[in-house]
């Protein structure tokens, strides 16, 4: 069994394929964490709390230092006074007591799922641990569910999903993902010294200030394929906090969950409160290996079978052609030169609803009614047209937001984001609608059904074009008004998978002003992530790095891969690429042509329509393969990326220059991975070679200039 509890030693034991994770009831019935890393099968082998505390710095110290669910204001006597336990449990009680007290009271265990109940007896206060495994993939989930079953309301100020304590060792780094608009999911390194590192989002979405996400390697020595990494994820889409804490006894210890800022949640009797789940691993093959165990757990337990089994379509979006000024006469003329390309999916984006023809279409934001003056026919002929051409059909939608002149807004103002006594503030035109209203979520769905329905819609982009600020609502009574973040964002789930229930084979992208939800909770719907507005290809070299890190490779989209409109744009940096870069990079995820198809010349068109034919080749390994980050663009003048199939019968190898100087034209030696040693393989331009010699000898990839680049077909004979 993969949970065990040993009564004779009251510990508590998951084992996973390659890790071990324990607790312990003490004499005090206190629950201590004991151990998380590499397996171990006999408990003579973990070590007690009495071998924890056998240091110098921590030799007088209590137990509790080690307590694996800490309620406010639990203390410890040492040696050097009196020392705070971390919390991750704040509660108010009615009588103004604030801190704590938990003790063990009882356990459950269900397949691979074990709850341990604490219980605060003066309050009747309940906590449930939730410890939830998928052994083959090294992983445990932890969710903790806060109940009253005492008489009296209490007031949970801050609540955490999960408490890490990693071993003792000399040193952890940690690696985290910071970035902006344009600039999202950059890669950051760093020793963890004495203090707090505070990863946080406060704007109402997961990111991308702060994705809630952390790896930490022993001693600073892991590469992507060799070294001991603890990492995790939180599965929440919106305010989030993640607190990497090296304590003054130099333990290391990670907790987290949805973040106190802006937040309390009133509890009253009978009531309870359910933290998200906090997911975590450790393994002993390096970075690549922890972000492969999440692209697992994202296919075999968070994505619907749908996602988890597509072969992404090639996307055409007419933004970088048109941008918002779109008609029907505009979108047709391009039906019949899209599909001779290859394109399998036509979005429309912003500018197909609305009420006039210049930017006053905006004014139909929340809405969502057909522009009839840009589209006389409704969107009826534009839908038969691209679904004769045997292509998808899809449109773009910011379904949380609201115009001040739409009829949405004049009929319900009070379906807004406000605080009761402060005018609202407006940004991009647009206020934030009230997810937390349930009216809000039923209205918005019954839109978005209308619409699917009347045009056998076979795609939806999902925008939301600002953050989320002003939590509060004249409709929820003052104690109430903290709660509105939380409920907001469990809705927007409610909303998302009762659309995907209705429509299972609906492609659902998850947007979000370009990356800024990009995160395990919305993959339960989401079917391709835009991972940034940015699509400037050398810019991608380093976002798609850090978002690999987490997601799945195949989702990374985007409007214009291809397309010199994407990368002209005085929004980024005003360089151009040439259509191969473009292309290859663009590979590397979820295709989109964005280019001004009337302005191509033939010869473009063709190499053009060469890429895409090209991309169908090799999608079904991109899709479905690991993906190993060989070089990284941020220490080399190039990067390459390598997706292979699980079973090693066929792999895709990227090659991608940036700038390279002094005549190198030749690259260090790609060695590549996930191959079998034995066999032989057909390398494309490269002949006959084993597996072996591609993973130990590598191959010798020319680059030379700016932005040259290689993609190469590595199929088993």
């Amino acid at each position: 069994m993969s949970i065990v509890y040993l009564e004779n030693h009251r510990i508590f034991l998951l084992q996973t394929n390659k890790s071990t994770y324990a607790v312990h009831i003490d004499s005090q019935d206190r629950l201590l964490h004991l151990y998380w890393g590499p397996k171990l099968t006999d408990v003579r082998d973990l070590p007690t709390v009495e071998n924890l505390r056998n240091c110098r710095k921590v030799e007088q110290a209590a137990p509790a230092v080690f307590l694996e669910y800490a309620g406010k204001d639990c203390r410890t006597d040492n040696w050097e006074g009196s020392s705070v336990v971390r919390s991750v449990l704040d509660i108010t009680f009615a009588d103004g007591t604030r801190n704590v007290e938990l003790r063990y009271h009882s356990y459950t265990i269900d397949n691979e799922t074990l709850t341990i109940t604490l219980v605060d007896e003066l309050f009747c206060l309940f906590v449930d641990l939730e410890y939830q495994l998928w052994p083959d993939m090294d992983l445990v989930g932890r969710r903790t569910r806060i109940r009253n079953c005492g008489e009296m309301p209490l007031t949970i100020d801050s609540v955490f999903s999960a408490l890490w304590r990693l071993p003792r060792r000399g040193k952890y780094r940690l690696t985290h993902m910071s970035g902006s608009w344009g600039s999202e999911y950059r890669l950051m390194r760093q020793d963890v010294l004495n203090g707090e590192y505070l990863l946080e989002s406060r704007s109402g979405l997961s990111g991308p200030q702060a994705v809630p996400f952390f790896m930490l390697d022993e001693n600073g020595t892991a590469t992507e394929q060799q070294g001991s990494v603890y990492f995790g994820t939180l599965q929440w889409s919106g305010n989030h906090k993640i607190i990497v804490e090296k304590d003054e006894f130099d333990f290391v210890h990670v907790r987290g969950g949805v973040s106190d800022y802006d937040f309390a949640w009133p509890l009253a009797a009978g009531e309870a409160f359910e933290t998200p789940v906090f997911l975590a691993g450790w393994t002993n093959c390096g970075f690549g290996q922890a972000s492969i165990a999440l692209h697992d757990f994202q296919r075999k337990v968070l994505m619907r079978k749908e996602e988890r089994e597509r072969i992404m379509p090639v996307l055409f979006n007419p933004f970088g052609v048109f941008q918002e000024a779109i008609d029907e006469e505009k979108v047709l003329s391009l039906v019949d030169q899209v599909a001779a390309l290859g394109i399998e999916c036509y979005i429309l984006d912003a500018g197909w609803f609305g009420y006039g023809v210049g930017l006053d279409y905006a004014k139909g934001i929340g809405d969502w009614k057909v522009n009839t003056i840009r589209f006389p026919n409704g969107l009826h002929k534009v839908a038969d047209a691209i679904h004769d051409k045997g292509m998808l059909f899809g449109l773009w939608m910011e379904p949380e937001t609201v115009h001040p002149d739409s009829e949405l807004y004049r009929l319900h103002p009070d379906w807004i984001l406000r605080y009761p006594a402060r005018e609202p503030k407006i940004e991009h035109s647009r206020y934030i609608l009230n997810f937390a209203l349930d009216d809000v979520r039923e209205y918005m769905l019954d839109v978005v059904c209308k619409l699917i329905d009347e045009y056998q819609l076979d795609y939806f982009k999902m925008d939301l074009c600002r953050s989320i600020s002003e939590s509060g609502s004249p409709l929820f009574p003052p104690e109430q008004q903290k709660t509105l973040n939380v409920r907001y964002v469990r809705n927007l789930y409610a909303f998302y998978n009762e659309i995907a229930r209705r429509y299972p084979k609906l492609m659902i992208e998850n947007c979000a002003g370009g990356g800024r939800r990009v995160d395990l909770g919305m993959i339960q719907f989401s079917g391709r992530i835009n991972r940034s507005d940015n699509q400037d290809p050398l810019d991608i070299l380093r976002i798609h790095e850090g978002f690999s890190h987490i997601m799945i490779p195949k989702l990374a989209g985007g409007g214009c891969h291809i397309s010199r409109y994407a990368n002209v744009t005085k929004r980024i940096n005003g360089r151009s690429a040439t259509l191969r870069f473009m292309a290859h990079v663009g590979m590397m995820g979820s295709l989109a042509v964005g280019e001004n198809l009337l302005k191509c010349t033939q010869d473009e068109l063709q190499e053009i329509a060469g890429y895409i034919a090209r991309y169908k080749e090799i999608r079904r390994t991109i899709c479905m393969g690991d993906c190993h980050r060989l070089a990284s663009a941020t220490d080399k003048p190039y990067a390459a990326f390598e997706y292979v199939m699980r079973d090693g019968a066929e792999a895709v190898l990227f090659v991608l220059g940036q700038f390279m100087h002094y005549s190198h034209t030749i690259v260090e030696p790609i060695r590549l991975y996930g191959l079998i040693e034995d066999a032989e393989y057909d390398v494309e331009e490269y002949g006959v070679h084993t597996g072996r010699g591609l993973m130990n000898a590598g191959l010798y990839i020319p680059l030379i200039g700016d932005m040259d680049s290689h993609v190469i077909h590595i199929r088993r004979k």
